[in-house]
C-alpha cells in the first residue's frame, strides 16, 4: 500500500454535513428554548436500544448529539463573557 492514502468519498462528504448541520439544528433550537434536549435525546437513545443499527449510525449521532453540545456550551460562554471579551469577534 503505496502512501497508505485515505480517499473520502462523496457519500461520506454528505453525511458529514448532515451530521454538522443536525448539530446546529439542534444547537440553535436548545439555545433557544425550542425544545427540551434531555428530553429528546433520552427517547431517542430508548429507540435507538429497541432498534439496534449499524455502530457506524450510532457514532453518527453520538457526533451529532456533541457537537450540539459544543456549540451551546460556546454560545452560552460568549453571552456570559465580560463585553470586551469575545475573543476578538466584535458583534
Amino acid at each position: 500500500m503505496p502512501g497508505n492514502e485515505i480517499h473520502v468519498t462523496a457519500l461520506e462528504h454528505r453525511l458529514s454535513a448532515m451530521r454538522l448541520f443536525l448539530g446546529m439544528l439542534l444547537g440553535h433550537l436548545e439555545d433557544n428554548g425550542l425544545i427540551d434536549r434531555g428530553t429528546l435525546e433520552a427517547e431517542f437513545w430508548n429507540v435507538m436500544e429497541r432498534e439496534p443499527g449499524h455502530q457506524r449510525a450510532r457514532e453518527d449521532l453520538l457526533y451529532v448529539f456533541e457537537m450540539a453540545t459544543i456549540l451551546c456550551d460556546g454560545w452560552n460562554a460568549q453571552r456570559q463573557a465580560p463585553r470586551g471579551d469575545q475573543g476578538g469577534q466584535d458583534r
